[in-house]
């Protein structure tokens, strides 16, 4: 008898979990013959990248907006500089406009490129030379910067970052 209520109640358990139904078995094997008959290579195609890394530099080669952050040591750098209540301020802001600039170009499709640990950023256009920019010599800790082939890679302004958007890329 001791053995008895334990013994039923897993035994009441392990029927309720159990859903024999004929109609429920039938959707299961429907729905793994649907997702076993889906084609994904047709449905993600691979393209080829917008960034290319070559030792410290980070190679642009296609249409994108290029989000520049300032790494752990140039931040620290830059706290040493001045108060740190300031430097509190601005950082707020700035990753406020970002923020909006990164919302506003996933919205238009552009792809976003985040720098952080590259020393240099090279701007291939149509010449062998391209464009270089040297992360830690930009006045700015953090900074945008849209490219296209064929032009000129320009530094947008990112609390107008829809009007810089249609003058560049339109």
């Amino acid at each position: 008898m001791r053995y008895f209520v334990p013994i039923a109640l897993l035994g009441l358990g392990l029927t309720a979990c159990a859903d024999n139904s004929p109609n429920d078995t039938a959707n299961r094997s429907e729905l793994v013959a649907t997702v076993a008959k889906r084609d994904t290579a047709k449905q993600m195609p691979v393209s080829a990248p917008i960034a290319v890394k070559v030792n410290d530099s980070l190679v642009i080669e296609k249409k994108a907006a290029i989000f520049i952050r300032p790494n752990a040591a140039r931040i620290e750098k830059e706290k040493k500089k001045g108060d740190e209540e300031g430097f509190a301020t601005t950082t707020n802001d700035y990753l406020y406009y970002m923020a909006t600039a990164q919302e506003f170009l996933d919205n238009v499709k552009v792809p976003i490129v985040d720098v952080s640990k590259e020393k240099f950023i090279r701007f291939a256009n149509n010449n062998k030379k391209g464009q270089l920019v040297e992360v830690s010599k930009l006045p700015e800790l953090w900074s945008i910067y849209f490219f296209e082939p064929g032009k000129k890679a320009k530094q947008a302004d990112m609390t107008m970052i829809e009007e810089e958007y249609g003058s560049y890329f339109k």
